[in-house]
């Protein structure tokens, strides 16, 4: 658990998993990655994110205020194959500003998230992960980038006039549908009967 501030650049932060294990003893802690090349090492980095949320340093925060807003890694639980040496979050966030009925701004910050798993083959051959180069760490990583435009959303209240405009266009509907439905049942039953008006 913890929090920490930044300015609106790209960055990374990691947790690193400790006591790597050999898969043929599994009670003895494994020092480093690169002294053990020709060994299987095992360790689990399944986890469970409780909260990720980027607060805005200026205004008022409107986390709480805008419905719908996705929080795609809160209560997250995640179960990741043995043989995965790094995992790792691409965050995009992408900054917003909200408007309430009474004019009334707040910000927050809204996120996407993919996701990559990282195999230890992969690692030991030093490939760049998302133009990082990583060597002797396994464990988590979450990479964020803030986009440099602003979402703008306001809350608003349907105009009385565009209300009954609508309501009276709804109401004409129906009429309609029931005489054609009527036309329809009419004509049928005067060709069930064989009369003629």
């Amino acid at each position: 658990m913890g929090a920490f501030s930044t300015d609106k650049v790209g960055g990374n932060f990691r947790f690193p998993v400790t006591g790597l294990v050999p898969v043929e003893n599994p009670n003895k802690p494994v020092p480093a990655l690169q002294d053990q090349d020709e060994q299987h090492l095992f360790a689990n980095i399944s986890h469970r994110i409780n909260h990720v949320i980027f607060i805005p340093t200026r205004g008022k925060s409107a986390v709480d205020k805008i419905p719908g807003l996705d929080r795609s890694l809160n209560m997250q639980n995640t179960i990741v194959p043995e043989n995965t040496a790094i995992y790792q979050y691409s965050i995009q966030v992408v900054p917003t500003q909200y408007k309430t009925l009474y004019g009334e701004l707040s910000f927050a910050s809204q996120y996407a998230v993919s996701e990559k798993i990282v195999s230890l083959e992969q690692l030991r051959r030093n490939e760049a992960i998302s133009g990082l180069f990583i060597k002797d760490f396994q464990g988590l990583i979450f990479t964020y980038d803030f986009h440099p435009v602003m979402l703008y959303m306001e809350e608003r209240r349907e105009k009385i006039v565009d209300f009954i405009s609508n309501l009276f266009g709804i109401v004409g509907g129906v009429i309609t549908m029931l005489s054609l439905i009527e036309g329809f049942l009419h004509q049928s039953t005067k060709a069930l009967i064989g009369k003629k008006d």
